[in-house]
């Protein structure tokens, strides 16, 4: 729920503070850790750090 909500404010308002960056890039990790490393999570890593 967290990357989706992170995702979705970045979508709405084109900007993520770094708490909030932080707790996506944990999220992240969170499902890296239980599926596996994924194409897409790794997308996703890049695009939010892009938004610095």
């Amino acid at each position: 729920m967290v990357v989706g909500a992170g995702f979705t404010l970045l979508r709405l308002t084109g900007q993520v503070d770094d708490e909030g960056r932080e707790l996506v890039l944990a999220g992240l990790r969170v499902l890296t850790d239980v599926y596996g490393s994924h194409r897409e999570f790794e997308v996703m890593r890049r695009d939010l750090e892009s938004f610095a």
